[in-house]
């Protein structure tokens, strides 16, 4: 990947984060539609709303929301955004009343005129109707039920209010459709959000970042790689809004990159906050670093922040720490077990990391399973000196009798070995390992444990042969383990 055209200048955009809506209301953009937002399926009138605006259905002018959808963010979190088509006739427009017609309304359902006639014809109209409603009068019902059903008295199937703030002074472009035969359903578009939810949060896959709006996650890690002069090579959803970006430096040593991203405390779904992490190998270490921002509680960002700012104070801090120990991979456990496995006639070797590396030999119908870890002393909390971990199980096939074999295993209790005694030390000890297993836990004599005797100590004559430690004598006149030569990208 080219490392330029990473480390541009890279701006978030609303439909990183709300890809499937913002798709939806391009496609349909100029063609004179409306949007809903609701938690149901279907388009309807709720009789029993939490606010006290009029009961009915309410709109958003589908090329409005597409434009400014930045201010609209919590509308995001409702289930499901229907795009439709209004063929409301009698509308209420609140912008081109006229004194005359607000007056007239007002003396055709019988209440009091307002003292007071501040602002636009509009406005006063539509404040008077609401305290009538408000005071119940002869409608006696619930202020939005009362206001539904004065506006319907004055005539009314629908009400416009184009971009004064009248309905409501945070949504002042809407309409409001009071029968729902108006109403024409052109497409339900199901989102990915969902409303905070400490349970909810880790249960739901669409909660955003654990779904399919994964852009933001990954342009900042590629944002992040291209200021400490890295190449992505894959990335990744690891759940629970963790990403994981393996990357390289120029040299082919593998750095990985992690992030975790959260909505902001203020849940204003504008707000965001990201938790970055790096590790790397160097020497035979796992160098780890980590960053949380500012008290501890993440880098806080908006949906228009610039990926690449949010990811600079934490670029600086790992810069810093590469410089004291540069990624190196080369490979600490390769030499030794490929030792190993030439002195038993061959096996499989599996290199994980510099430092982790499997063994895998088929012996008869059993396969004896080696895993080696390098322990550096600097991280390991037992090794004194550069060592080794031992640890491995023999798989044993299936009991004839149908119930799970148990493999014997060994290395919990294995002190590390010192590097340079590792293939020697392995070689000489897994018979009595494994022996030591099958007399500790499976005994001799115990019928239960025939089959797992019988298919355990072939492996363990096998191993016990004298060709293992002078293959291994050989081995080490030659090389030199805690000096490897074998360079390895841990893949």
């Amino acid at each position: 990947m080219n490392v330029t055209a990473c480390a541009r200048r890279l701006l978030a955009r609303t439909e990183d984060f709300y890809p499937q809506l913002v798709r939806a209301l391009e496609k349909h953009r100029g063609k004179g539609l409306w949007v809903h937002f609701t938690d149901v399926p279907k388009v309807g009138i709720k009789t029993n709303p939490a606010h006290k605006d009029p009961v009915g259905v309410y709109f958003f002018p589908l090329d409005h929301i597409a434009d400014s959808f930045d201010r609209y963010h919590h509308w995001a979190f409702r289930k499901y955004m229907f795009v439709c088509r209004v063929d409301a006739s009698r509308i209420l427009d609140l912008s081109s009343v006229t004194a005359e017609e607000a007056d007239s309304a007002i003396d055709k359902i019988g209440i009091a005129p307002p003292e007071s006639r501040k602002g636009t014809p509009g406005q006063w109209l539509w404040s008077t109707l609401d305290e009538a409603a408000r005071s119940g009068g002869e409608w006696g019902a619930k202020r939005g039920m009362a206001f539904r059903r004065l506006l319907l008295r004055l005539g009314y199937d629908a009400v416009r209010d184009p971009g004064l703030g009248i309905i409501h002074p945070n949504e002042p472009d809407q309409l409001l459709a009071l029968d729902p035969g108006d109403i024409e359903v052109v497409e339900m578009v199901e989102t990915t959000t969902r409303p905070y939810d400490a349970d909810a949060y880790y249960r739901d896959p669409k909660y955003p970042f654990r779904g399919r709006s994964t852009k933001p996650a990954v342009e900042m890690l590629k944002a992040l790689a291209g200021k400490l002069g890295l190449s992505a090579v894959r990335v990744k959803s690891h759940g629970k809004g963790s990403w994981g970006l393996i990357s390289e430096d120029p040299d082919g040593n593998r750095v990985g990159l992690w992030l975790e991203m959260h909505t902001s405390g203020s849940a204003d779904y504008v707000s965001f906050r990201a938790k970055f992490s790096a590790d790397w190998h160097s020497g035979g270490r796992q160098i780890y670093e980590k960053g949380e921002g500012p008290g501890g509680h993440g880098y806080e960002f908006s949906v228009r922040s610039d990926y690449g700012e949010v990811v600079a104070p934490f670029a600086e801090q790992v810069k810093s720490k590469m410089e004291e120990s540069p990624p190196d991979d080369t490979s600490y456990v390769e030499s030794p077990l490929r030792a190993i496995a030439e002195a038993m006639g061959g096996a499989r070797v599996s290199v994980s990391s510099p430092v982790r590396g499997t063994l895998a030999k088929r012996i008869g119908p059993s396969e004896l399973r080696l895993s080696l870890g390098f322990e550096h002393p600097d991280t390991s909390w037992s090794a004194k000196e550069p060592s080794y971990s031992v640890s491995g199980a023999v798989a044993l096939p299936r009991s004839p009798v149908g119930e799970m074999s148990i493999n014997p295993s060994f290395g919990q209790e294995i002190e590390p070995i010192p590097a340079a005694r590792v293939v020697d030390d392995v070689l000489g000890s897994l018979p009595g390992w494994i022996e030591g297993v099958l007399d500790r836990h499976f005994p001799e004599g115990d019928a239960r444990y025939d089959h797992i005797r019988r298919y355990t100590l072939p492996v363990v004559e096998f191993l016990s042969a004298p060709r293992g430690a002078l293959t291994a004598s050989r081995y080490h006149s030659i090389h030199k383990v805690f000096t490897p030569h074998i360079r390895g990208r841990g893949r």
